[in-house]
């Protein structure tokens, strides 16, 4: 590759930076400001020089075209920016080079050319350094880019056509376009040209309420197919064309149609209620106009066409050869390891994917839509990274986190990075092991839930999270990396309930499950139980009840009775009461229900007092009331439990005495009859 072609090969950003940072500086140009870029007013590079005959203000416009030819337009562009810049000196520096046109007229503005000969001639007799590695274009890999090419030449158009764009500008913008996607090359470019109709029409007319006559006259152009095309006469006609080929779009015309409407065309120009009074029409010339210029480029592994129709410019490709997709993918590939597999190669939206794995390495290769590697990614594989950690460490793996961060567990927690890419390992201890964790885990479940674990799973995170699993339920540990139980979720069953009534020696009665806990109702020989838990394992409540039999034990103990009573109990929220009837005495005990005696009471049998006409008798707070009828009076009798009379009353019957009896009524009243009451 010349030096031309190998400057040529720069991105026009590059090529701009390479003439203003090491070229112009060799060729005595001092105080140089590169201006390039969007918006450059047609000047890439302002620098001065000193002369024989002073100090001159250059302005340097770069074009970096590999077939294309400057023309005098570039030429006429620079010096009108050369005024605007206060500049007094021109230069133009391409690595193609300039038209018969371009060279006349720049000798005559005080503008230098400089061709890419000329440019690789004075490289090499100023020794200016050359960028060691050519940043876009064409790659090294040149067996995958087609080496095709045909040269951009002038082509002369008989009859004249008709441009309304700037060829040279649109391939440089062109060039930016698909510069973008990657390495790239013009192969050709194609102007589509139209036929071009001109008519001179004239139309004589006058008005409603002016009848002297006037004339419009116009020139009409009209394409083809008829369409209005004046706009394009504004241009000047151009003789030749830019371009390795030229295509003529012919169409069957017939000319007193195309005529009639160019008519009709000046017809709606005419003033409103205008008569006509007489037409001429006149074809002027036939000629051409550019339609669609394409420019198609090798980028990469495919090909790009740029349209430019109507300065609407659009950008469309080829889709890659699977062949050279395959040849670019072995070939990256082979650079980073042996091949063993086939790689997998996919479509995305945004280009192509390139998969490939083998029992070491992963690689992943992104291609944009014209083949030109966006992203690659080259790392060992999990398995692989994990058989380098256990090379360090001699334990079993815990897990593997991002790339690659290999957890073993050994006579430790060790943590081992594996480098993806260099494979270097490097491991740290920051723990207890998996089987230290598990052990403390087994310890408290065998002492909090009753039975061994049937079944463990682990995990780690920053802590470890150990599950055990038995026939009593199960318990989520997590424990610190340093050996403490750091919190503990239960979850208890039935049987969890069933062993814990069992190892306290209660006998199971029934146990139901509703609403997330789990209720059991038990018994002994002394008590009744009750216990709520939450399915967590929170015991609710434990709640006992004396029992039947043994609250009678207590009362015949209380009163230090041997039994053969007749007993009868009553039972209250929180306590029995038990009444043990002996000997025509109640002997009383008001039992709570954890079996203790809150109080002791003994009173006489009501049913052993014998008396006549007895209305009422029972028992009060602090003895027995007696009512009877004695003939002409009642009589009142209030027993102490001793049996000894501590009040007596009567009152007549009759009248006068109602309201007496009334209240010696109320006062005698006993309060029950059932001496388990008075507890």
């Amino acid at each position: 590759m010349g030096i031309t072609e190998y400057i040529a090969s720069l991105d026009p950003t590059s090529f701009e930076k390479f003439i203003a940072d090491e070229f112009l500086p060799k060729l005595g140009f001092k105080n140089i400001k590169w201006v390039g870029g969007s918006g450059d007013r047609g000047v890439d590079i302002l620098a001065w020089k000193e002369e024989l005959d002073g100090i001159h203000k250059y302005a340097i416009q770069i074009k970096r075209y590999t077939s294309t030819k400057i023309g005098e337009k570039t030429v006429r562009d620079l010096y009108t920016s050369m005024k605007l810049q206060d500049c007094d000196k021109g230069i133009i520096i391409t690595t193609s080079d300039f038209t018969v046109d371009a060279t006349e007229v720049a000798s005559k503005l005080n503008i230098l050319l400089i061709n890419g000969f000329q440019l690789a001639k004075l490289i090499q007799q100023n020794q200016v350094r050359v960028p060691m590695v050519s940043p876009t274009k064409i790659s090294e890999d040149s067996q995958i880019i087609e080496n095709e090419k045909e040269d951009i030449k002038e082509i002369k158009v008989n009859e004249g056509v008709y441009l309304d764009i700037d060829i040279e500008n649109v391939i440089n913008k062109a060039e930016n376009l698909v510069g973008k996607y990657g390495n790239y090359k013009i192969k050709r470019t194609e102007a589509i040209l139209k036929r071009l109709y001109v008519f001179q029409v004239k139309i004589g007319y006058n008005l409603q309420n002016d009848r002297r006559r006037k004339v419009l006259s116009s020139q009409i152009a009209l394409d083809g197919a008829g369409e209005d095309v004046s706009e394009l006469l504004e241009t000047p006609m151009q003789r030749t064309i830019m371009a390795s080929e030229v295509k003529y779009e012919k169409l069957n015309i017939e000319y007193p149609k195309i005529a009639n409407l160019a008519v009709e065309l000046l017809k709606r120009r005419l003033p409103n209620y205008s008569q006509i009074i007489d037409i001429s029409k006149e074809l002027k010339k036939k000629a051409w106009f550019l339609d669609t210029y394409n420019i198609i480029f090798q980028v990469e592994l495919t090909e790009a066409i740029v349209s430019i129709n109507r300065n609407k410019l659009n950008v469309s490709f080829k889709p890659i050869d699977n062949d050279k997709l395959e040849k670019l993918a072995l070939m990256e590939i082979k650079r980073e390891t042996e091949l063993k597999n086939s790689p997998k190669i996919s479509r995305n939206k945004d280009g192509y994917i390139i998969d490939y794995q083998d029992d070491k390495v992963e690689i992943q290769i992104e291609l944009n839509e014209v083949g030109k590697i966006i992203r690659k990614n080259v790392r060992i594989t999990k398995d692989y990274a994990i058989k380098l950690a256990q090379s360090k460490i001699n334990g079993n793996i815990v897990k593997v986190e991002g790339n690659y961060d290999v957890f073993l567990s050994g006579d430790y927690l060790y943590k081992c990075h594996v480098d993806s890419s260099s494979k270097n390992v490097s491991c740290n201890k920051i723990g207890i092991s998996l089987i230290s964790a598990q052990k403390i885990a087994l310890e408290n479940f065998i002492n909090s839930m009753f039975s061994k674990p049937m079944k463990t799973e682990y995990e780690l995170r920053d802590s470890w999270i150990i599950l055990e699993s038995g026939v009593t339920g199960s318990v989520k540990y997590e424990i610190s990396l340093d050996g403490t139980i750091k919190s503990l979720n239960k979850d208890i069953n039935e049987n969890y309930v069933k062993i814990f009534i069992a190892n306290h020696g209660y006998n199971l009665q029934s146990i139901k499950n509703q609403d997330k806990k789990i209720f059991a109702f038990a018994y002994d020989s002394n008590f009744n139980y009750e216990f709520a838990w939450k399915t967590s394992g929170e015991l609710i409540y434990q709640k006992s009840k004396v029992n039947d039999s043994y609250a009678i034990k207590i009362a015949y103990s209380a009163f230090n009775m041997q039994g053969n009573c007749k007993e009868n109990l009553m039972r209250e929220k929180e306590s029995v009461n038990v009444d043990l009837m002996c000997n025509n005495m109640h002997y009383l005990t008001k039992i709570s229900d954890s079996g203790k005696i809150l109080s002791l009471k003994k009173v006489p049998d009501i049913a052993s007092i014998k008396m006549n006409n007895i209305i009422f008798i029972g028992y009060k707070e602090d003895g027995i009331t007696i009512k009877t009828d004695n003939g002409n009076k009642f009589e009142y009798i209030m027993l102490n439990y001793e049996g000894s009379i501590i009040r007596k009353d009567e009152c007549n019957k009759g009248i006068l005495n109602k309201l007496k009896c009334l209240k010696l009524d109320s006062e005698y009243k006993p309060k029950t009859k059932n001496p388990l009451e008075l507890l």
